[in-house]
């Protein structure tokens, strides 16, 4: 999640940035309340990371584990200002909201905008040491692609060192060619909130593709998370 340095350590001086307990602690979470909390409207991120808070794997659909989730993430609800997993790019430089729960790609937009409007924020991202989701942007050429050669190529040059450089330098996401990190910003590669090191992918989790009939019951779950039923 990303969070205003500042405004975080005036409420709350040993606030446990490094845990989920930020989010998931209605003790904590409530002192952060009046300068705003927000959350990612998401199921398929929010739901495995409640999991893992509460020690269950990050695909579990077990319903007795999705009730503890509804359980847990409703007890903290009157504490979060809003869910969306955009509008925090805008809140958070303009200082609306403390803190966001965010991809690490959010975090270097944020920052990013505030810079541009001169906005003077100390904008820092954390991944919880409980763990927490490990998602990867993919290209995928249709079956019934009426070019595929051209698809081909277009992978082969974005898969060029220096090409998906230029697209982690720009939207401060991480790619997997290792022979590109020569030609990305060095504040970029260094960043652990963006290029995890071995010690943090090790408590990070990637999820499954569920069927039908357990994604609806995982769906089912967030709805009432979100409406308070």
């Amino acid at each position: 999640f990303t969070y205003n340095v500042d405004a975080i350590a005036e409420r709350m001086p040993d606030a446990p940035v490094g845990s989920a307990r930020m989010f998931f602690d209605p003790a904590i979470i409530s002192k952060f309340a009046d300068c705003g909390v927000s959350m990612l409207d998401d199921p398929l991120t929010v739901i495995p990371l409640a999991l893992m808070y509460l020690g269950y794997p990050s695909n579990s659909v077990d319903l007795n584990h999705l009730a503890e989730v509804e359980q847990l993430v409703k007890s903290v609800r009157p504490y979060i200002k809003y869910f969306s997993s955009t509008k925090m790019l805008l809140d958070l430089p303009s200082k609306e909201v403390c803190m966001a729960m965010s991809w690490s790609g959010d975090y270097g937009v944020a920052a990013g905008r505030a810079a541009d409007a001169g906005i003077d924020i100390n904008l820092a991202y954390t991944i919880p040491i409980e763990g927490a989701v490990i998602w990867f942007d993919s290209i995928f050429i249709p079956a019934d692609a009426p070019h595929p050669d051209n698809a081909y190529l277009f992978i082969d040059y974005m898969l060029r060192p220096e090409v998906i450089a230029k697209s982690t330098n720009y939207i401060g996401y991480a790619n997997a060619n290792k022979d590109a990190n020569i030609f990305v910003k060095p504040e970029i590669e260094m960043d652990t909130a963006i290029y995890p090191d071995q010690q943090v992918l090790q408590r990070m989790q990637t999820t499954e593709v569920l069927t039908p009939k357990l994604e609806r019951r995982r769906m089912r779950t967030w709805t009432r998370i979100k409406t308070g039923l």
